[in-house]
């Protein structure tokens, strides 16, 4: 009758000692090395996903651990007149004197930061209209004269009325 009962206790504490050992491995915290690295590609002007990449500490961890300590961008590290880095890669970008600043060091890196931020795009030339063919609405960005939702729809359109009107 009591073995049940202390099989059950013994796996119960056991239970509880990996489960105890799981939540100890959860809450480990960053070293100072940790800290004085984050810090630093912080200050030289690194991103967050960019330090995490790096580091292998997860984005979050390190955007709360550089808000909670005031370890802003850029801050304290000022670069020579005419130089700033690649907005994606980070690498130095020398300005050439009276002409537009440089964000991107190429295109590649252009269109990939571009591609990975989508939400920053400032689109001013957004359309809405209505499908002449199927009466579905639709928006357009940056052509003021489309009519058709879809390719289909315009060939359906524009064809079915001709042979309606050749019976």
């Amino acid at each position: 009758m009591n073995s049940g009962f202390w099989t059950r206790q013994i796996t119960n504490f056991r239970w509880r000692i990996i489960h105890r050992e799981r939540i100890d491995e959860r809450k480990r915290t960053m070293n100072e090395k940790q800290k004085k690295i984050i810090s630093d590609l912080r200050l030289e002007g690194f991103d967050y996903g960019k330090i995490a990449d790096l580091t292998g500490i997860n984005r979050n961890t390190i955007k709360s651990y550089c808000r909670r300590h005031g370890v802003e961008k850029d801050s304290g590290v000022s670069l020579p007149e005419g130089m700033t880095y690649c907005k994606n890669c980070r690498t130095l970008i020398v300005q050439n004197p009276k002409r537009k600043k440089k964000v991107f060091c190429c295109d590649k890196c252009r269109m990939e930061w571009w591609k990975n931020h989508p939400k920053r795009l400032n689109r001013k030339a957004v359309y809405e209209y209505i499908c002449p063919k199927c009466r579905n609405i639709f928006t357009a960005y940056g052509n003021a004269g489309r009519k058709y939702c879809s390719h289909e729809c315009y060939i359906k359109h524009r064809f079915e009325a001709d042979t309606l009107m050749f019976k």
